[in-house]
């Protein structure tokens, strides 16, 4: 006799009797396609994600980004297999891919926001989570590995959340919505290690069956689908930005070039008192005629690397020309900007640079403009500290 088909409105259906594959095989259609949804979709990021790495390698937490992917992708696969066919060892290795995965996330969240190695923010986080679930697991307990398992992740993901929370100045909108999506995630963890402790069963003898499970599998599709997409679209933001400040730094000094002064402050009259000093390194180009541009590259990250420790908050330094720099001195009297060009005459003169035969001493001359009522822009009251130079 043909068997009936199983009506797809039943959620999921368990025997009696503990331990069996039977009983806790029979998980529906929806079960089933939500769990291989949130693989597929953790798959399809980590390739994406790997993509925009191989393409441009300097932001490296894009690639710790796609290894926690693949975690998660293996944690997927891993609690498939052990849904039809449970045992402690694999329950005790689906959860801890599950906690490799997240802490992986975490480690790229701290990569991203502080720039440092996430390999000391990773194991912080995985190796105390996986033996909180290891330990119960290895005695049985599976009741008690899943509730900390769950408890565990949700920790983490509020971790996650709160390091892109505190980078959030760097791109406001969409660090806010990445730390917003991963403490929803994180939410739906918390819920489900609730509703485990609720139940109240140390030893379940298969996967958890509750409602908060099937929801947690809802959150996590469209919350890591929502946080991959966030996170493709700040590394092209940083990106972006990187161009940018490129294309405003002078390579050689690492200060502000010509063109970065002239988009500061425009056309617009500099507010009265502004003072703007150039400097001019004096005999220059005899530099780099008798000793080379190696010594004249040297002479003039010298420079600026001394222009560099007199600036304070709000002022600005540029290198406007190949021996030429301009320091801008917002709300600086004459008197005042001129003990700052001194500070930076004598501890120039003061260095020393090797030539193929001689050590070369170098000195800077420098000239002033003060902008008043009568300054019409900051290219005229450059023009006046030239002329003064």
């Amino acid at each position: 006799m043909a068997r009936r088909p199983v009506p797809l409105y039943v959620t999921r259906r368990y025997c009696t009797g503990a331990g069996s594959a039977s009983s806790w095989g029979a998980m529906s259609l929806d079960y089933n396609s939500l769990l291989l949804s949130v693989g597929f979709s953790a798959a399809g990021l980590a390739i994406a994600i790997l993509g925009g790495w191989l393409l441009v390698r300097t932001e490296r937490f894009m690639l710790t980004w796609a290894i926690g992917l693949a975690f998660l992708v293996g944690q997927v696969a891993s609690y498939s297999y052990y849904v039809h066919r449970p045992t402690v060892v694999g329950a005790t290795a689906s959860m801890v891919l599950l906690l490799l995965g997240f802490s992986t996330l975490y480690g790229a969240a701290v990569q991203f926001v502080c720039f440092r190695s996430p390999i000391a923010p990773f194991a912080r986080a995985a190796i105390p989570s996986i033996l909180s679930v290891a330990i119960p697991m290895a005695f049985g307990l599976d009741g008690i590995g899943f509730f900390t398992a769950n408890f565990a992740a949700g920790l983490i993901f509020c971790a996650t959340a709160a390091q892109y929370w505190r980078g959030r100045r760097e791109a406001r909108v969409p660090l806010i919505g990445v730390s917003i999506l991963y403490g929803v995630v994180a939410a739906s963890f918390f819920l489900c290690a609730a509703v485990i402790a609720m139940d109240g069963k140390a030893i379940l003898s298969g996967p958890p069956a509750n409602w908060a499970e099937d929801l947690s599998l809802i959150v996590a599709l469209v919350g890591m689908t929502g946080i991959g997409a966030l996170s493709l679209a700040l590394n092209q933001w940083r990106l972006a930005a990187r161009h940018r400040q490129d294309a405003l730094t002078d390579s050689l000094t690492g200060l502000l070039n010509r063109r970065a002064l002239f988009e500061a402050y425009g056309e617009r009259p500099l507010p009265v008192g502004t003072t703007v000093v150039v400097f001019d390194l004096d005999h220059f180009k005899s530099i780099n005629d008798r000793h080379g541009h190696a010594v004249g590259d040297a002479v003039l990250r010298r420079f600026a690397a001394t222009l560099a420790t007199v600036i304070r908050p709000g002022d600005r330094a540029a290198r406007i020309g190949g021996e030429e720099f301009a320091l801008v001195l917002p709300e600086t009297p004459q008197p005042i900007a001129v003990q700052i060009a001194e500070l930076v005459r004598h501890g120039f003169e003061a260095a020393r640079f090797a030539g193929d035969s001689e050590t070369i001493r170098c000195t800077v001359s420098a000239g002033l403009a003060v902008a008043d009522e009568d300054a019409d822009s900051f290219e005229s009251t450059l023009t006046a500290a030239d002329r003064a130079l």
